[in-house]
This record gives structure tokens, C-alpha cells and sequence, in this order.
């Protein structure tokens, strides 16, 4: 048996998860992403089919099948699932038949059109199944430094000036979108001299690692711009300027802050480190609202210069 099937079928992609209170009150929501269409499927006597899909993801999106929300929680969704997967963890996905092609596909003939009791039955179509998480786990945040640092001192408390320079490696699946980093949201803390321990940390947590003396968290998110890297594909980096940050200083690691500031003082530099987290948000090509990736594992180091002392 050999034969090729001439129509095109429509499909709705569907990511589960959300925000808001119908997530609330039904234990989540669902979430048309994308609507895709299918190739020319060729049936030659084979178990398992492989079938060809093209589509484009919605510039806004609907939390149900019929009724449309707001941009906060389509947002939700779509960063939740992104959050999901640049960890490497799979996302489940729904799939569901729809009645007609989607316009977003390539023009449609007349003979490619399915007549109306196929379509009946394309529509009753509904699958749960799962977006694989890649591997290995890419490192979205390469090195993180801070250019030209510099801490001042007022009225006793300390503060960091400077720019914040990223590097990000975007996954290979996503290297061609279109993606501008448009705020960078540093935890972080600070260190004298390079952090050893390779193991990932939250600054929340107690007891605060070796020659940890410092946090840095800004209120707001930090204004950014992003340019896309000559040394390869997918390579973006992200600049965000940073003016008289509060340093908050670690209880108990009073010694260790003095030893790294009287080292800037007397040596006219110091090699410092930083660890911990990082939230983005992320303008995508083609959708109309900012994506928000929270407490994405960063590390560092850097000179610290000499610093100014005011009133």
C-alpha cells in the first residue's frame, strides 16, 4: 500500500500553565501558542508516519479555545514554558484538530482543502503530548562582568557603579528569532575574588559561601540593549549601566568587605566575583508583548578600580 494524502490539516498548539484566576480556580489553563498546518503525508506501508508541520506563533494568544486574555497571561504561559526549557525540562503540550488551514500557512489550493466531514473529524482531534527539553541543558548566560565598577561610600552606606555586560548563548532552535534583551534584574552576590565552587546558589540562602561579602539586587529592572555577537551564531550581548546600586553588606563578613576595600585603596584594584541569579526580559520578533525569564544561574569576575569617597 502506497499513497499520498493531498489535503492540508489545520492544528492548534496549546501550552498548558498561565496565571490569573481561572488558572486559580480550575488548577490551570491552557494556551493557544501557535496554529500550524501539515505537509503532504506520504503513507507507504510504515508503522509510525512522519508528518511535516509549518505555522507561526500568534502575536496574541487565547487561554481557551474560544475565549481570548490579556497580554499578563499569555506572557505567563509562554515564560513559563520558556523557563522550562532553557533547564533542559520538557513542557507538556496540547495539540487540537482545527476546522480549516491556517492563514499563516503557505497559499492553499483549492484541491489541497479537506472536504467538510474530514475536517468534522480533524476538529474532534485533541492530543497531549510532550516538548522535549534539550540536551544537554544550555547555558543561557555565558559570563556576566561588570565594566569599569566602581564603589562609593556616603553617609556609611556603600554602593556600585558601572556597567553590566552579559553574554548570552541562545539554544540552537532559537538562534535565527529575533530576540532583544530589553531589562536585566540581578541577585547577586559579591565576592573577594573569583567564587571557586562551581555549584549554582541562590543569595537567599544561609550560610553564605567562603569570601561572599555583598549582595547586589536592584528595586527595578535595569535598562538594557542588546547587539548580536560576531564571534558566532546566536551570540547576544547585553550591556545594562548600573549608578550607586546599594551593596548590601553580608551579616558577619564586615572583615571580608574591609580587607576588599583597603585592597582597592592601597593597590588601586581588586579582583572581585559574583554569583547568583538573573531575570530577563525578552523582546521576541512577532509577538507584541515582553516575555519575563526569572532566575536564570549567573557567575563572574571582574577589577574592581579605586573608589570614590563622598560626603
Amino acid at each position: 500500500m502506497a499513497f499520498d494524502i493531498p489535503y492540508q490539516f489545520g492544528f492548534a498548539i496549546y501550552l498548558q500553565g498561565g496565571a490569573g484566576p481561572e488558572a486559580a480556580r480550575t488548577g490551570g489553563q491552557i494556551t493557544k501558542m501557535a496554529e500550524v498546518s501539515t505537509g503532504l503525508i506520504r503513507l507507504r506501508g510504515q508503522k509510525r508516519v512522519a508528518i511535516q508541520i509549518d505555522g507561526s506563533l500568534l502575536s496574541t494568544f487565547s487561554t481557551s479555545i474560544d475565549e481570548p486574555v490579556s497580554g499578563e497571561d499569555n506572557d505567563s504561559a509562554l515564560s513559563v514554558f520558556l523557563r522550562k526549557y532553557i533547564r533542559g525540562l520538557d513542557n507538556p503540550v496540547i495539540v487540537k484538530g482545527l476546522s480549516y488551514v491556517p492563514r499563516t500557512s503557505p497559499a492553499v489550493s483549492e484541491r489541497q482543502r479537506p472536504p467538510r466531514w474530514i475536517t468534522d473529524v480533524i476538529k474532534t482531534l485533541e492530543l497531549n503530548v510532550t516538548f522535549p527539553g534539550p540536551s544537554p541543558v544550555p547555558k543561557l548566560i555565558r559570563s556576566v562582568t561588570i565594566q569599569d565598577m566602581r564603589i562609593s561610600e556616603s553617609r556609611g552606606h556603600m554602593t556600585a557603579s558601572g556597567i553590566v555586560l552579559a553574554e548570552i548563548e541562545l539554544p540552537d532552535q532559537m538562534e535565527h528569532i529575533d530576540v532583544d534583551v530589553e531589562g536585566v534584574l540581578p541577585d547577586v552576590l559579591v565576592f573577594d575574588g573569583y567564587p571557586e565552587d562551581q555549584e549554582d546558589i541562590d543569595p537567599d540562602d544561609l550560610p553564605y559561601p567562603a569570601r561572599a561579602f555583598g549582595r547586589i539586587r536592584p528595586e527595578q529592572y535595569l535598562p538594557s540593549e542588546t547587539t548580536r555577537s560576531d564571534t558566532g551564531r546566536g551570540i547576544l550581548l547585553v550591556r545594562a549601566p548600573i549608578h550607586d546600586v546599594p551593596i548590601e553588606v553580608l551579616q558577619g563578613r564586615d572583615k571580608i568587605m574591609s580587607d576588599f576595600v583597603s585592597k582597592i585603596i592601597f593597590r588601586g584594584g581588586a579582583r572581585a566575583g559574583i554569583k547568583g541569579v538573573a531575570s530577563v526580559t525578552v523582546a521576541i520578533g512577532g509577538l507584541e508583548s515582553s516575555l519575563e525569564l526569572k532566575r536564570i544561574p549567573v557567575r563572574g569576575e571582574f577589577i574592581v578600580g579605586k573608589p570614590r569617597l563622598l560626603e
